[in-house]
């Protein structure tokens, strides 16, 4: 998170007061590839894992991003291979001696 201005939200497209740079890559792989995020959207992208996002913002997804079956494929493709990955860092943190 790289400071906090006011503008419009690539994401969602409504101002905040509270926009925040994403990395987009990660800022220890690529520092200069940024996009201006609010608050919400940015939780979601960063802090909030992807098997505790609303089922409303997959179905949204779908219809509006995946007008093509291609598209609808590889955007399931995405969502369980993510989701099998934050499992793992799951089980991999639980693993861990506290």
């Amino acid at each position: 998170m790289s400071g906090n201005t006011t503008g419009e939200c690539w994401a969602c497209g409504l101002e905040s007061n509270h926009v925040e740079m994403h990395h987009i890559r990660g800022k220890a792989v690529d520092a200069t590839w940024t996009i201006p995020l609010c608050r919400t959207c940015h939780d979601l992208v960063d802090r909030k894992p992807l098997n505790e996002w609303p089922i409303s913002l997959y179905l949204s997804a779908m219809q509006e991003v995946c007008a093509l079956p291609e598209s609808r494929l590889m955007m399931l493709k995405f969502l369980a291979l993510a989701s099998r990955a934050e499992a793992r860092n799951d089980a991999e943190r639980e693993a861990q001696p506290r």
